[in-house]
């Protein structure tokens, strides 16, 4: 639920572990949302999504077609790709 890396919720002590703990089991995307706005990052070799409320206008799917993996974040009545 949290950002792993949220320094608001976390010590530097339990993000560095979280980093490491990432890098030895690695990852092709973490989902979170506490923060409720839509957000980009890495961890290690991890794409990270901080996803929007899903109620309302805005909200982000992911699409899985055999190996291809897609991300989109839309607002309202358009959507794009972001991964």
């Amino acid at each position: 639920h949290q950002n792993p890396l949220n320094n608001l919720t976390f010590t530097a002590d339990e993000r560095a572990q979280i980093t490491t703990l990432l890098s030895a089991h690695p990852q092709i995307f973490i989902f979170h949302g506490h923060l409720h706005s839509f957000d980009r990052s890495q961890i290690g070799n991890a794409e990270t999504f901080q996803i929007s409320r899903v109620e309302g206008r805005k909200w982000a799917y992911v699409e899985v077609d055999n190996s291809n993996i897609k991300v989109f974040y839309c607002t309202k009545r358009s959507c794009n790709k972001v991964y």
